[in-house]
């Protein structure tokens, strides 16, 4: 492999992953929930979805209108059902922290989890081979899961 090869290679990220994390805050009575995806990935799928729109995540200034994109796009993408009943997170904000953007939701009113049916295709849309890593923690207790694209659904019982 030629010089140039690899440090292309080095640029570019063999795979497509994201990893949801969701922790039961048992005195706040909520879930916090964080997703993380690579920001190459989420750039080129909102500029793929809002075409008129300019996005730039690694430019600050540009961060308000990015909330907005970033709260549509992944709360089309993403849904929960905690303890039988539909929730609809609030979107707290993003913060880019090397090659990855974190987005940060929560939802209020969950005293206790029993159990949490989430719907994941986060960037399916984007790359066929996509997966996504959804890691939930009550108390002690850490429960994971793998989605494989199409599989986008998976329920989490405590």
């Amino acid at each position: 492999m030629n010089l140039f090869l690899l440090n292309l290679s080095l640029w570019l990220h063999p795979f497509f992953v994201s990893v949801t994390e969701i922790n039961h805050n048992a005195a706040e009575k909520t879930l916090e929930i964080s997703v993380r995806t690579f920001t190459d990935d989420l750039e080129n799928i909102l500029r793929e979805r809002y075409p008129n729109r300019k996005v730039d995540l690694i430019n600050p200034a540009a961060g308000g209108a990015m909330d907005t994109l970033i709260k549509f796009y992944l709360l089309e993408k993403m849904s929960f059902n905690v303890n039988g009943s539909g929730k609809k997170p609030v979107y707290i904000g993003f913060e880019r922290v090397d090659e990855s953007v974190w987005s940060f939701f929560e939802i209020t009113g969950v005293p206790e989890l029993k159990t949490l049916k989430i719907h994941n295709a986060v960037l399916y849309d984007y790359k066929p081979e996509q997966i996504n890593m959804v890691h939930v923690v009550k108390g002690k207790e850490r429960q994971s899961r793998k989605l494989d694209n199409p599989e986008a659904d998976w329920e989490f019982r405590f």
